[in-house]
């Protein structure tokens, strides 16, 4: 993964910030335009132009209405997306989008390049939107973002390694959560009074909240909204947050359950890493973390040399941001699954998490569940 350096494609890591500063110099030249276009128009002309400027407003703020149209340009071309039709015209010649922006208010459009004499050629036709190019934004080209899980595999490019899961193909498309649903099922979950005839409707809500229900109840105190988050948006984004959490006692839960029968199914037994002494002893962290989203630890190496590799990754991820003398790129998590809080975790508690995890149990308990199998199957 990213064997290729930003180098070897042209990749310029700033670009979003070289984006935002160049979006920024356009509407300051834009306003300026504008700006010096009225100090040379006669002051009992402001109304007029004014006019012409507010109708052309009020088309893109029409064909903006729906959030799938769009109208932008470049040095070279304008491009339009309406009513689901893609159109691409060179600047001076652009009578196609013209045509189908006078669709927007049923009224002929020009898209005028040179505003020296708007006013007079308003006047020559005043049924007509005139449209000045400085009103239309200026397109900004994609980013190059590296999603280790697009699908698609080109061969210039030697970064993605990775394959989609099931659950990550959806990980995009919107769900609709219903907030009413949700309280209805913490009331059945934890409030033991609630009257049995309505078991069918908890039992409804269970199936379709189910791990929305762990998650918030593998905790003592059910205080893991943060992990329920944190979760939320790696799976949305996959974008690390430099925090490493901390999962303590019940392993059967931490472990079996929230690591093994839930991330690794969802992000790929793959690119989930747990540490041993064994990979601390043979491995160079380079090569540790490589192609991993997760780096899983479920105890603390008594060897002291292997105490210190661990802590060395630790640092390089979490501290750092970066990892070994290749400055490893990586987009890993950390987390910890242990039985007990233990010294080797206090340098780090700042940049952590922690949870203690309830048992097995209050956790059947509180989702209903009559045993282990249950729960696991759920």
């Amino acid at each position: 993964m990213n064997t290729s350096s930003h180098q070897q494609f042209g990749i310029n890591p700033y670009q979003p910030m070289q984006q935002n500063f160049n979006n920024f110099v356009n509407t300051y030249f834009n306003y300026e335009i504008e700006k010096s276009m009225r100090l040379t128009i006669q002051q009992d002309l402001w109304q007029e132009y004014g006019s012409i400027i507010n109708e052309a407003h009020q088309l893109l703020n029409k064909l903006h209405i729906n959030r799938d149209n769009s109208l932008q340009k470049d040095s070279v071309n304008i491009y339009l997306t309406y009513n689901g039709s893609p159109f691409t015209n060179p600047i001076n010649d652009c009578k196609e989008i013209e045509d189908a922006l006078s669709h927007v208010f049923s009224r002929e459009v020009e898209i005028v390049k040179n505003t020296n004499d708007l006013i007079n050629t308003k006047r020559t036709n005043i049924h007509k939107i005139y449209l000045p190019l400085f009103l239309i934004k200026s397109k900004i080209e994609p980013l190059l973002i590296f999603d280790i899980y697009s699908n698609i595999k080109d061969t210039e490019y030697s970064f993605n390694l990775f394959t989609y899961t099931f659950y990550l193909q959806n990980r995009l498309e919107k769900y609709n959560i219903n907030r009413r649903e949700l309280e209805n099922l913490s009331e059945f979950s934890f409030n033991k009074s609630v009257d049995l005839n309505k078991k069918n409707i908890y039992v409804k809500l269970t199936n379709k909240y189910f791990t929305k229900q762990f998650l918030k109840a593998f905790t003592l105190n059910n205080n893991s909204d943060y992990i329920e988050e944190w979760l939320t948006y790696f799976f949305k984004t996959l974008r690390r947050v430099p925090k490493a959490s901390v999962l303590i006692g019940n392993k059967d839960v931490s472990e079996e359950i929230f690591y093994n029968g839930i991330i690794k199914q969802i992000f790929e037994f793959e690119y989930c890493l747990t540490i041993t002494d064994e990979i601390l002893e043979n491995q160079p962290i380079d090569l540790i973390i490589k192609n991993k989203l997760f780096i899983h630890i479920n105890h603390i190496p008594e060897n002291e040399i292997l105490q210190k590799k661990l802590k060395d990754l630790l640092e390089g991820i979490i501290v750092y941001a970066k990892v070994g003398y290749q400055q490893t790129p990586f987009l890993c998590q950390i987390i910890f699954t242990i039985d007990k809080p233990h010294p080797f975790l206090n340098d780090f508690l700042s940049l952590s998490k922690v949870f203690f995890i309830d048992s097995m149990e209050n956790i059947n308990l509180k989702l209903n569940q009559p045993d282990r199998i249950s729960l696991l199957n759920n």
